[in-house]
């Protein structure tokens, strides 16, 4: 047999060779022992700050977002949301028994209410009008209820005992008094309400920041957290639409972008990684996880038959074929014919 096809005779078996079922169960193998090299080896060996940096910063790009991320999580964002607005799964049956008691264990904590938002919100026009409204209405009915001119333990019942003789002149006089108290009490509770509105919405801050961690305000907190677990998601979602799904994911996603290419942030980023790796470079990748709790029990089965699909791609592909047969080739260079 002549060099040319003893060369092509060990391409075509190396290249059969690298993808068979035999090099799949050799891949298991691999991986385990790679994952476990991986987790001994230590940090610095394997990583620096500089390239970890340079990945963070090149991932999220203005190019990376346009090219990439937007257009990528928008369409499983969209995908996601309609789903989500079908699915009749109720939010509890999300949250098992022992998150609920971690949650319940939060909401009953003190202070848990912020009292700079509960003042920002209750100082806004919207809410002092919301509070002019209720308080104009719980006056006016309080006024039909107990005013002396209408209700029956006033001037009505007073002038049914008169009888026939005086109810007549009197009650139109007691209508015309009415009509003119009526006509100047409206404008009065207006004008009242325009500064007690606010002193109302104040009180209610004070009284609320008061007792917000007292039972009741506790039992309030709980009570809207169990309604939100009896709701279906597609309840909860139902107010929403395409495009205001849109406008929000859009919306987290310019704040995201946004704030990882201010210079502040990527200086405290790059910070933060050159001290990270000034305490743990020298340290096993194991020993940095152990350090903050980390025990990994890694399934090296389950990650070799997920990525072997991609690596039998890749070692098929024409690029990786040439390459082999390039290296293949310079070998045969140096030997003599045969």
């Amino acid at each position: 047999m002549d060099k040319q096809a003893l060369r092509d005779k060990q391409l075509a078996f190396f290249l059969a060779r690298v993808v068979s079922d035999e090099a799949k169960r050799e891949w298991r193998a691999h991986v385990k022992e790679a994952t476990h090299t991986l987790l001994e080896s230590k940090l610095g060996e394997i990583a620096s700050a500089e390239s970890l940096d340079r990945a963070v910063v090149a991932a999220l790009s203005k190019e990376s977002f346009a090219r990439a991320i937007r257009p990528i999580s928008k369409s499983i964002h969209a995908e996601t949301v309609r789903a989500l607005r079908l699915e009749k799964t109720k939010i509890g049956g999300y949250v098992p028994k022992s998150a609920r008691e971690k949650i319940d264990a939060l909401l009953a904590r003190p202070k848990l209410m912020q009292e700079k938002l509960l003042r920002q919100v209750l100082e806004q026009d919207a809410m002092e009008e919301t509070m002019r409204d209720v308080l104009f209405d719980a006056l006016k009915e309080f006024n039909e209820k107990v005013n002396p001119f209408v209700a029956d333990w006033g001037l009505p019942g007073i002038m049914k005992k008169l009888g026939p003789f005086g109810f007549g002149p009197v009650s139109k006089a007691v209508d015309g008094v009415r009509a003119e108290f009526d006509k100047r009490m409206e404008p009065e509770m207006r004008k009242f309400l325009q500064t007690f509105s606010r002193k109302a919405l104040t009180k209610t801050g004070d009284l609320m920041s008061k007792n917000s961690g007292s039972p009741k305000f506790i039992e309030l907190r709980k009570a809207v957290v169990a309604w939100i677990y009896e709701q279906e998601i597609r309840e909860l979602l139902g107010g929403g639409d395409d495009e205001g799904a849109t406008l929000m994911h859009g919306a987290v996603l310019d704040v995201i972008e946004h704030s990882n290419l201010l210079d502040y942030v990527q200086k405290r980023r790059r910070s933060e990684l050159d001290d990270f790796f000034a305490r743990h470079a020298a340290d096993p990748v194991r020993k940095v996880m152990a350090d903050y709790g980390g025990s990994p029990a890694i399934d090296t089965d389950a990650l070799a038959d997920a990525t072997w699909p991609a690596l039998s791609r890749l070692l098929t592909s024409e690029p990786v074929r040439a390459q082999f047969a390039k290296l293949l080739d310079e070998f045969w260079s140096t030997v003599d014919d045969v």
